[in-house]
């Protein structure tokens, strides 16, 4: 079990989080971002199941990303959005999207912490579930905080910045707690494995 591949999941968020916009495109593609996040949940998928649910939610910000990209590249061809969508309307489809990265976060939060309660590292499991719930708490202030941003507001702009910038040192650090136990994790779940195949050919030979 290669532990660097938990490195998917912090340059996957990095793109996701990070926006430089230039001419309407993000050069930080989020759509990037979501797959490299999905490429790191099917590689630790069989440890957890977990992070086969993450499937799911992981592919839904992909299509919404590509929506996304075919509104912007549609109007730079045609000089005008292919749908016009109230201000609304847009408020909502975008509240979805982070509804979405809430499904996600979650999720990989709770695999992480199974993983380590099953490694018998309850303290870091527990501290993994209360990081897990500030970081629900944080996806939902920067969820409110974009009401604001809607309307125009510059502070709220600068605080989903500060706010993102703390989500990032958050996730970077326990990604690397979680690469020292990574090891141990995938050395009970082959132990796991062996003795599900023993009690399977017990009960062959019964």
């Amino acid at each position: 079990m290669n532990y660097k591949r938990l490195r998917l999941f912090f340059w996957g968020y990095f793109l996701i989080i990070l926006d430089f916009t230039v001419r309407g495109f993000d050069i930080l593609p989020d759509v990037l971002g979501y797959g490299l996040l999905l490429a790191g949940f099917l590689y630790f998928s069989k440890l957890s199941a977990d992070f086969k649910l993450e499937i799911i939610p992981t592919t839904v910000s992909i299509a919404l990303c590509l929506i996304d990209f075919y509104q912007v590249a549609a109007a730079h061809v045609s000089g005008m959005n292919p749908v016009e969508f109230s201000l609304w309307f847009s408020a909502a489809y975008s509240a979805f999207g982070l509804l979405v990265d809430l499904a996600i976060i979650s999720l990989m939060f709770r695999g992480f912490y199974k993983m380590a309660a099953d490694v018998g590292h309850q303290d870091f499991a527990t501290d993994l579930y209360h990081m897990g719930r500030a970081v629900i708490l944080l996806q939902l202030v920067i969820l409110v905080n974009f009401i604001g941003i809607l309307i125009g507001w510059v502070l709220c702009v600068l605080f989903s910045y500060i706010l993102s910038l703390i989500f990032m040192l958050i996730l970077l650090t326990y990604l690397n707690r979680i690469g020292k136990l990574l090891p141990l994790m995938h050395d009970r779940f082959e132990e796991s494995k062996r003795g599900q195949g023993n009690r399977t050919a017990t009960l062959a030979g019964l």
